[in-house]
């Protein structure tokens, strides 16, 4: 089952790969998510094989507010790759697992050596 909401990115080799989004309650638009409650994990995968995740839990998805910012390490996506991608809550007390967002991420040759 795909997320509810496609998130495809667009970007370059010679970037930083960092974007944010607000994460609110899809029946409301408005309402937070208790990150208390919740771990956000983030993937992304290349023809099937994982090549990088993160969550909340170990500090490397910045949560401020509603935003929440996603950070790839510099190197971690080659241009001329279609990416696939996405984004999940975890309940921490039941385990239970919601996607949020799935996408693709092309990157691109960006004109820097």
């Amino acid at each position: 089952m795909a997320g509810p909401y496609k998130t495809d990115i667009d970007c370059t080799d010679d970037e930083t790969f960092e974007w944010s989004v607000p994460y609110v309650k899809a029946d409301d638009g408005v309402t937070t998510i208790d990150f208390d409650l919740y771990d956000v994990e983030y993937g992304i995968e290349l023809d099937d094989a994982q090549v990088f995740t993160s969550t909340t839990a170990d500090g490397s998805i910045a949560v401020d507010g509603t935003l929440v910012t996603f950070s790839v390490p510099n190197g971690t996506l080659t241009k001329g790759r279609r990416y696939v991608h996405g984004g999940r809550i975890h309940h921490i007390a039941t385990g239970k697992r919601t996607q949020v967002f799935d996408g693709v991420i092309a990157v691109r040759d960006g004109g820097f050596a």
